[in-house]
């Protein structure tokens, strides 16, 4: 029983084993890496991918995002508001004023983040993870945020598992990898369903293949 106890704490320190890619059947799946492209992630949906046109896909925020980095925002309002109106004293408004704004700028932070273009258009050949259209002849076209459609080899999906105050959850990251290897990271976040079905709409649209390492 105590040998058990023992092979178990050491599994658990050693961590999950390298993800074995050989089962995708392709060379450069071998030399892509399969650890989190981006630390962190939701545990709730919060992007979808929407055909915007039939040559452009982008994915947008989901109304749970919008309406979770409003209410910070709202709380933040409510903090610095109600004590001005209820005629608090100098030292109460002062603090829950910089609570307020402590509130409030987390989540115009994450509202802003979150609606961040992510966009994959065919019109200019281009995808791009950021506020202004690129430029396809530019020698900046590949970058961390914007790439050449035809320089997309595949779309690779992983799990990460994330420990939480209370509970551990999972955020299903899907990130775009490129002819050399290396990944951009399209989204991330907590619905498995819509992270695969998303995948598999993507893969249809740029007509790459999914490498799926999620089960």
């Amino acid at each position: 029983m105590f040998k058990k106890i023992k092979e178990a704490i050491k599994k658990a320190a050693e961590g999950p084993a390298p993800f074995d890619a050989s089962r995708f059947g392709d060379e450069l799946a071998l030399q892509t890496e399969w650890t989190p492209c981006k630390r962190g992630g939701t545990n709730f949906k919060s992007h979808k991918l929407v055909e915007v046109r039939y040559d452009r896909m982008e994915f947008k925020a989901s109304t749970g995002m919008v309406l979770f980095s409003s209410l910070f925002i709202a709380v933040g309002g409510l903090m610095i508001l109600i004590p001005l109106i209820a005629g608090e004293d100098g030292g109460a408004i002062a603090f829950l004023s910089i609570m307020g704004l402590l509130f409030g700028g987390v989540g115009a932070w994450v509202l802003y983040s979150s609606t961040v273009p992510t966009v994959f258009d065919k019109t200019i050949g281009m995808f791009w993870k950021t506020r202004k259209t690129p430029d396809f002849y530019s020698q900046h076209a590949d970058s961390e945020d914007q790439v050449r459609l035809n320089d997309i080899y595949a779309i690779q999906l992983i799990a990460e598992y994330i420990r939480g105050d209370k509970q551990g959850y999972y955020s299903y990251e899907l990130n775009l990898v490129m002819n050399d290897g290396k990944r951009i990271n399209g989204v991330d976040h907590g619905k498995k369903s819509v992270i695969l079905k998303d995948a598999e709409t993507l893969s249809r649209f740029l007509n790459k293949p999914v490498w799926d390492a999620t089960s």
